[in-house]
Order: C-alpha cells, then structure tokens, then sequence
C-alpha cells in the first residue's frame, strides 16, 4: 500500500512538472506573440504575428524579422486580424504609417482646366518661300561663295550672268531710237523685255544709253539657302532656278496630336508655349491653332497641328523643340484628386479609402481627363473621401495578403485585388 501511494505521488508530480514544461516551451516556440502588462495590472495579449515579409514582394514569406533580400529595406511584420474587419478594409500600424511615410488627403470639387501636353518642333513657314530662276539664257562670269544652309539678306548679289542676246538687241533698240523711229523703237523695246530685262533695266538703257550685257542676281528676301546652284562659267537656261530661299520672319511649330483627342483641338484655340532652347527653358509665350492639317499619320495615328510665331531677331530656328499646352478651360465641377492617388493595374484603377483606426479600403474607380497633377474621377468616390497619396505599395500589398475584395463600380460584380508579380520561391532569412 505505502509503495503504491509513493508510486501515485510520483507519477502526478512528473505530471505537473511535464504540463509545465510544455506550458514553458509553447510560450517560446509559438508564433510571435507576447504578453502585456498595463498599468492597471490587466494582462493582454499583443497582435499575433503569423510572419515576415518584403511589401514589393508580398509573396515571400520569412520566419524572423531582417532586411529583405530584394529591396534592402526592414521586412514587415503580417499581424492576424479577425476576418470580420475585412469588410471595412486592412488594418496598417502606426510603425509602418510612419516609417513609410503614408500621406492622406481629400476628394475635392473643383475646376479641371483641361489641357493637352505635347512637345512641338519648329519648322520653316512654307509660305515663305522665294524662288530665283534665269529669265535668259547665258552663263555665269562671277559668283558669290554662298551655299546652302547660309543667311542672306534681301538684295544681295548671288551671280552675275553675262547674256550674249541682249548686247545686240541693247543696240538695235539705242539705234532705231536715235534715227527717230519710234514704231520700230517700240518693237525693239518689246523685244527686250521678251528676252528677260526688267522694265527697269530697260529705262536705265534708253537714258544713259550703254549696252549692259551683265546683269546681277540678287536675293529676292532675306532666308536661308534651302539651294543654291550658280558655279562660275556654268551655262543656264530660261527658266532654270538658280537660288530658294526660305524666310525667317515667322516659323510654324508643328505638334502631333493623338487620333484619339483630335476632337479637343480646333482652329483658333489658344496655346501656352515654352522653348526648350536651355537658355529660355523657363520663358513662355502664348499663340493660337493656326491649321489643322486634314490627313492622319499612317504609322503614328496623329493629326499635325500647326501654331505660326513671330520671330524677331531670328532666335526661333527650325529643329528647335517645344513643350506646349492646348488650354480648354472649363467652368464645370469636377470629382478631383491628386493624381499619384490613382493606382492604374492595367485593367481598371484603384484608390484606397482611408478609414477609422488605420484602416484601408481599396476602392475601384473610374477616371477622366487628367491636367496639372490632378485626375478627374468620374465613379466610385465622393467628396470629401479620405484617400492614401503615397505609401499605396503597402496597403496594396496587405490587401493582396488578405485577398480582400475592391469595392466594385456601382452595377458591377466585387472584384478581388490581383496578387502581386510572381517571383520563384526564396528561402527564408
């Protein structure tokens, strides 16, 4: 009997010294999770962590807290949450708000001025073109050493060209005007202006009364050489362009506008201009649509718009770039929020809402124009809505973890958030 009692007491003590034990082992190897003692002396229980993770990578998983070996920054801790929170969106802490730098700010009412954004590049103004041709036959006995590419000023000589058919003609025309014969004076001065003098010349011949068989070339405008063809002792005939000269008074910028926002621009509209010339990057001009040109691009699927400038002193040059906007302004209220807000994931776009007790919910939302950092949201929030500006990588991630569905656009099915990028499986750190 007495052995049995011994036996009894020793199997209930290893009993109590098991249970404690295990009770102390549990509480070392259980996942993460501590005991808090408040000032009152009420014990809690701290958040359950399940594991570790990397937010650009919500789908690796870690046993123990580190730096992740994709982005070298801290993992962070994924906490268990009841799933009846899930409906009023995932849950962030303090420590990672603040870590991450997360802003917050408000839907809005207001004006979007809307404005298209496109760069420009200035051409020559086709309109302003001069062509120099030979109006006789002759050859060139002196030229000026120009070529293309060059900038003349109107009335410069560019050739002279000796023409062989005025010296007797000259003569014939002083002749019959000095024997008094003012029919046939007449015809021979017809003849004249038939073989390419200027009425000009022609006066100058009958008052000083010299044969001139030489006559100068000149720039009809002042341009640039766009070509040039006179080489000394080179024969031309009537009719064949020696110089083109393209002017510089005004130049046409030339913007392709996608097929798809044609309908926005329209002749007259006014244009905000900025050269992006380095020294002037910062000055800006105001012009207006001066054409639209009828054919679309086959490759690119734009239409070309076309602003005229003035250009005094000649600083606008063609193959300069610009930046301009084509201002509509509006007066009409619009949803707005800052456009970083807006997550776009291809298929549709996302903001999150931020909710009570750091809370957020990932809504889906349809958006308009965008102009000036702003986009206009056009379903799925209202103003006055609390949204996540920055840190949405974090909150996106969470909301993947959780798989917790978007709020959907009125009359469509909830969506659920697409998981994050794949990535082949890493051990844990």
């Amino acid at each position: 009997m007495k052995t049995w009692i011994i036996n009894t007491l020793r199997l209930f003590l290893a009993m109590i010294i098991g249970a404690a034990a295990m009770a102390l082992f549990g509480h070392y190897t259980a996942p993460q999770s501590t005991l808090l003692h408040t000032r009152s002396g009420i014990t809690t229980t701290a958040p359950h962590i399940l594991y570790w993770y990397d937010p650009m990578h919500p789908q690796q998983h870690f046993n123990h807290p580190g730096m992740s070996p994709y982005m070298s920054m801290p993992l962070v801790a994924k906490y268990a949450d009841h799933p009846e929170n899930l409906s009023q969106g995932v849950g962030i802490s303090g420590d990672q708000i603040q870590a991450l730098g997360m802003r917050t700010g408000t839907v809005k009412l207001g004006i979007l001025a809307s404005s298209l954004e496109t760069n420009a590049l200035v051409v020559f103004n086709d309109r302003e073109v001069s062509i120099l041709q030979a109006r006789t036959a002759g050859y060139i006995e002196q030229a000026s050493p120009h070529a293309v590419g060059d900038l003349v000023n109107a009335g410069e000589i560019l050739a002279k060209v000796r023409v062989p058919a005025w010296s007797a003609a000259q003569a014939d025309d002083l002749t019959l005007k000095r024997h008094g014969l003012p029919e046939l004076a007449a015809a021979a001065h017809q003849r004249l202006l038939q073989l390419g003098m200027s009425t000009s010349q022609v006066q100058t011949l009958e008052h000083d009364g010299q044969v001139q068989d030489v006559v100068a070339l000149r720039a009809p405008r002042r341009g640039v050489l766009m070509a040039v063809d006179v080489r000394e002792g080179m024969t031309i005939e009537p009719g064949q362009t020696i110089a083109r000269i393209n002017g510089l008074q005004t130049v046409w910028l030339e913007a392709a506008i996608p097929q798809a926002r044609a309908s926005s621009v329209h002749v007259g509209q006014q244009a905000r201009i900025m050269m992006m010339d380095g020294a002037n990057s910062e000055n800006s001009t105001q012009g207006r649509v001066m054409e639209i040109l009828p054919a679309v691009d086959d490759n690119s699927r734009t239409l070309t718009v076309r602003i005229q400038m003035n250009n005094p002193g000649y600083r606008l040059h063609p193959g300069m770039y610009a930046h301009i906007q084509l201002l509509q302004p509006q007066s009409t209220l619009h949803i707005l929020v800052p456009s970083e807000a807006v997550l776009m994931t291809g298929s549709r776009a996302l903001v999150f809402l931020a909710q009570p007790g750091n809370r957020y919910q990932p809504v889906e939302v349809r958006v308009g124009n965008e102009s000036g950092g702003e986009t206009e949201i056009l379903q799925g929030l209202q103003p006055g809505d609390r949204i996540v500006l920055s840190g949405q990588f974090l909150v996106d991630s969470e909301a993947n973890l959780e798989n917790l569905p978007a709020r959907p656009l009125a009359g469509e099915n909830t969506m659920v958030v697409t998981p994050a990028h794949s990535m082949p499986p890493m051990e844990g750190m």
